[in-house]
């Protein structure tokens, strides 16, 4: 068997067997040169970071070995320049073979960060007549009318 099945339920495993959870997150698109991670901390507090890579589909995923059933906090990010930008609420729940979320930011974008939004004063130059065009298109029109000249 080559992974593990998140739908079977592993009553061989007993609670504080490790396991590999795999973490997938959804929802989310990266500027180019920003990393998505994952935080997990442990019941005593040791934290655990987990680089997430995406796929074609929009998905992010990554794993790490936890105790099976432990008690973890899981906290999702996106980095730039080591700098950490996005970031979602921390979730409660119980380490398993799969972990799967929708990236839900907390706040808004942070201050130093750049967006792009159309200016409603800006004006639009109207395009230019290409006036060659506009002549060539006419005599292909009137080609065509004579070619298919109706008797």
């Amino acid at each position: 068997m080559r992974g593990s099945n998140p739908l079977f339920v592993d009553s061989t495993k007993f609670s504080g067997d490790g396991i590999r959870t795999q973490f997938e997150l959804s929802g989310i698109l990266p500027y180019e040169g920003e990393k998505v991670f994952a935080k997990v901390t442990n019941r005593e507090g040791h934290d655990q970071i987990v680089p997430l890579h995406g796929n074609e589909a929009g998905l992010f995923f990554g794993s790490i070995y936890l105790k099976h059933q432990e008690e973890i906090t899981y906290q999702f990010y996106v980095k730039a320049d080591d700098e950490v930008v996005f970031e979602s609420k921390a979730v409660k729940g119980r380490a398993s073979y799969l972990v799967i979320a929708e990236w839900d930011p907390v706040g808004e974008e942070f201050p130093d960060r750049e967006t792009i939004r159309p200016s409603a004063e800006k004006e639009l130059e109207p395009l230019p007549e290409f006036e060659a065009q506009k002549k060539s298109l006419m005599n292909a029109v009137q080609a065509m009318e004579n070619f298919f000249a109706e008797p």
